[in-house]
């Protein structure tokens, strides 16, 4: 949901009663003299926003530090600041900078397709000897409970569980997980032990500590209670089944990928000036 659909209510900021300008549009979050934070700008600058705040208050924050830019930018102004020519030279080089990368993200947003299907079989069997682990991968059955007498539970039940007993195992995590689909998603497939749980550091110390076919104690970190079973681990230096790496390597041959275009680019340009005489390079 867009967070600017629940703030109506900063619509029409009051403008800065000491600056003067020119009348506004009717719809607009803020104004200092001439200058305007429409809704749509406001919009655009809270969507895709992750912080854990009332929407309102993220607004509030957005169109706060807007006004006091605008206004630090106004005093540089009258100071002359602007007008300094080592200042207009960074402005000039961060206005190129800004223009280049808008243009390289025109040129990967129009080639976003991603590698085929037959591009990351061909990578992959070309690099599998450079692409063996750097660490062991393990396979997991991972529940997050939200109280310690559940977690009990919720060990007993899991150090029980046969590793063939697949029913067993998602009606429990049915029952008890308050993160299913974590836990369904770890159950199948083998990811990095170190990366696992980056964010629950004494879970993943347990984990990585712990041998196949045994449950880890019972973990408290930041409010959950978490128990892991390790039901297989690959050691580091194994070469891979793409399986295990397929994100990655997707991201690897966007990489590569952006890397070929941007030097395709680059040289045809190249090419166009030095043809058109527009060139000199000594």
């Amino acid at each position: 949901m867009r967070i600017l659909s629940s703030i109506p209510g900063l619509l029409l900021v009051a403008s800065i009663a000491a600056c003067e300008g020119p009348p506004a549009p009717q719809e607009f979050a803020a104004r200092l003299g001439s200058e305007i934070l429409s809704t749509a700008e406001l919009g655009e600058a809270l969507e895709g926003l992750t912080i854990e705040m009332d929407s309102a208050d993220a607004a509030r924050q957005v169109v706060e530090q807007w006004v006091t830019n605008q206004l630090l930018l106004a005093e540089a102004r009258r100071r002359g600041i602007d007008r300094d020519p080592r200042v207009r030279a960074h402005a000039a080089e961060a206005e190129r900078a800004v223009v280049v990368d808008a243009l390289l993200g025109v040129l990967y947003e129009e080639s976003s397709d991603g590698p085929t299907e037959a591009e990351m079989q061909d990578y992959f069997e070309r690099n599998r000897e450079r692409l063996a682990l750097a660490e062991p991968y393990v396979r997991m059955r991972y529940l997050a409970v939200g109280d310690q007498a559940a977690a009990r539970e919720a060990r007993s039940r899991l150090a029980r569980l046969a590793p063939e007993d697949v029913e067993g195992w998602e009606t429990l995590v049915e029952e008890m997980s308050t993160e299913a689909q974590l836990s369904r998603g770890l159950s199948r497939s083998l990811v990095p032990e170190t990366r696992a749980f980056s964010e629950y550091p004494s879970l993943a110390a347990a984990v990585i500590s712990t041998r196949v076919g045994r449950t880890t104690p019972v973990v408290q970190d930041r409010g959950s209670f978490h128990i892991v079973t390790v039901l297989e681990r690959v050691p580091a230096g194994t070469l891979p089944e793409r399986a295990w790496i397929e994100e990655s390597l997707r991201q690897q041959l966007r990489i590569e990928s952006r890397k070929l275009l941007y030097a395709r680019l680059v040289q045809r340009l190249r090419n166009e000036a030095l043809a058109r005489e527009q060139l000199q390079v000594r």
